[in-house]
């Protein structure tokens, strides 16, 4: 009988690697799309996720559910944001900001 080297710890750590690369490929394809503000078309490590909180309240970043959340959590979290460069997403948090300070 031949034993794993190893044992379970390594197949385990093995696994959840293989289950974060899967769900950050579904990030990924999320942000492959163009910008919902200026139309443009970037690689997917130029776009962001921005939150929009009329889509309900925010649970968890996606980043920290992309490496260690559940499947149903982060496309929760995901159907809760808009696709938008960083450019962009840098001007709606400066608007919304100043919006908040007007309102005080």
């Amino acid at each position: 009988m031949t034993r794993y080297m190893g044992g379970p710890q390594v197949s385990r750590a093995k696994s959840r690697k293989k289950w974060r690369l899967w769900l950050k490929t579904i990030v990924r394809d999320r942000k492959n799309r163009p910008c919902a503000d200026c139309h443009v078309l970037y690689p997917y490590y130029v776009m962001h996720l921005d939150h929009l909180p009329e889509r309900g309240p925010k649970v968890g970043s996606i980043n920290s559910l992309a490496c260690w959340g559940a499947k149903s959590k982060l496309l929760t979290e995901l159907d809760k944001c808009e696709v938008v460069c960083a450019n962009c997403h840098a001007f709606r948090t400066y608007m919304r900001r100043e919006r908040r300070r007007e309102l005080f």
